[in-house]
């Protein structure tokens, strides 16, 4: 558009704009003025508007695994929009039963986590947090079921092999004990 040099004219930045599907937030002009503010027509004054494109959480984090005492969870990022490179860190929550008063799980900072006995009657929840050049956004998983506590291996469970003598220790490995690789001692008489 053309001005009349010296005249008071008005610029504005649209914001939010999106490009190859990406969206971009206005962030400054060059002159250090608002997003629509007043300018003085000058012949050798140019002015351009710088946007961000921050990350953005379109689809949350989801948790993988059995919310029982001795198995891992894992979580995903989750779908992102924004400016590339993207990283994200993590940080694992235990929560009531029905999900709130979360508290941070101290050291669980990956993406995944093991139960402890400290989870069994709680439930479990993960934030990732997104960050860029531009800034960073966190987006919170939906929590697991209740945490219950592991089980033990039924004798039923349990396969033997072997032979064993009167008084002595038959040894068998309990193929879906909690953690796997417990042993087992049978004493034949």
């Amino acid at each position: 558009r053309t001005v009349v040099k010296g005249s008071t004219n008005t610029i504005s930045a649209p914001s939010p704009q999106t490009l190859n599907g990406v969206s971009w937030d206005f962030s400054s002009w060059s002159d250090g003025g608002a997003r629509s503010h007043d300018i003085i027509a000058n012949a050798s004054a140019f002015y351009t508007a710088t946007y961000v494109s921050p990350p953005r959480n379109t689809s949350l984090p989801h948790i993988s695994g059995q919310a029982r005492e001795g198995r891992t969870l894992t979580v995903s990022n989750g779908t992102w929009t924004g400016a590339t490179p993207i990283t994200f860190a993590y940080q694992w929550h235990r929560c009531n039963s029905s999900g709130g008063s979360c508290l941070d799980i101290a050291g669980a900072t990956g993406t995944s986590y093991t139960l402890v006995s400290a989870d069994v009657g709680s439930t479990i929840r993960a934030r990732v947090t997104a960050s860029n050049s531009f800034g960073s956004s966190s987006a919170t998983s939906e929590r697991t079921a209740v945490v219950k506590r592991r089980t033990s291996p039924s004798l039923a469970a349990i396969a033997f092999s072997g032979v064993a003598f009167s008084g002595e220790l038959l040894e068998a490995l309990a193929s879906n004990a909690a953690p796997l690789g417990e042993r087992a001692k049978l004493v034949r008489r």
